[in-house]
């Protein structure tokens, strides 16, 4: 349980820490939706998906993509799951060419 809460921790301080970086992974890969009109979930989902993408090494990129789709599908819209998806592959196939 104390893992959780810890992880959870440096989850929020990380979604906190890097917002306008994550703001713009998403608005550069969103730009058929005004940014002001995606719902506070799913920039909450995307956020949390990004920082663990790409600053939490003990968990592969592709688990973050897939953690954040079914939280999409229980928690959001009808369409959020394939949105988060599309933009979370998005930024994945970016980090892969990096490397």
């Amino acid at each position: 349980k104390k893992d959780v809460m810890n992880y959870g921790k440096q989850l929020s301080n990380l979604v906190i820490t890097h917002a306008d970086e994550t703001n713009k992974l998403i608005k550069d890969r969103s730009q058929n939706w005004d940014f002001d009109r995606i719902t506070l979930i799913d920039k909450l989902i995307l956020k949390m998906a990004l920082v663990e993408m790409i600053y939490i090494n003990e968990v592969p990129p592709k688990v973050s993509i897939a953690e954040g789709v079914e939280i999409a599908k229980e928690f959001s819209t009808e369409d959020s799951s394939s949105f988060i998806n599309g933009i979370l592959d998005s930024v994945y196939n970016e980090m892969i060419l990096k490397k």
